[in-house]
């Protein structure tokens, strides 16, 4: 029996670290630039929810303290922890019922950790001539900062 308690230990320590690494759910809070190799960019910010394999949510980019584009968002996470998402509706706001020029699609490397989850990736405006050089693209760095479930 004593020479399977190191082993039972490391099982135990191994499944609280488990336990304790945070769920791609909830609020989810950085940066989105406005080009590929653009260094600033606007705030960004996403709550995540999960319904059986889809991911949901919204997406609100401030564009200023007064000008926040609000969209639904739908997609899905593959083995690899590497996520797709795409902007599913415009969520209209008192006084701002014009929606953005183009939708976008996101494509996620999920890191999931038990004191920093990131999301990074990229952003593309969706339409329908994919390979025009106008069509806009850009990064996205994003960290958990809350949970959506209690």
């Amino acid at each position: 029996m004593k020479k399977n308690l190191p082993l039972l230990f490391l099982f135990s320590l191994i499944s609280i670290c488990t336990i304790a690494q945070k769920s791609l759910e909830g609020l989810w809070v950085g940066t989105i630039t406005d080009g590929i190799g653009s260094t600033s960019g606007y705030k960004f910010e996403m709550i995540i929810e999960i319904e059986d394999k889809t991911i949901k949510g919204r997406s609100f980019v401030h564009i200023s303290p007064d000008e926040i584009i609000e969209m639904e968002l739908s997609g899905r996470m593959y083995e690899d922890r590497s996520i797709y998402m795409r902007d599913i509706q415009f969520i209209p706001t008192a006084g701002k019922e014009v929606p953005p020029p183009f939708n976008r699609k996101y494509q996620f490397a999920y890191d999931r950790s038990i004191w920093k989850s990131t999301l990074e990736g990229y952003w593309q405006e969706v339409r329908g001539d994919t390979f025009n050089p106008k069509r806009q693209r850009g990064k996205i760095i994003l960290k958990k900062v809350g949970n959506s479930k209690a």
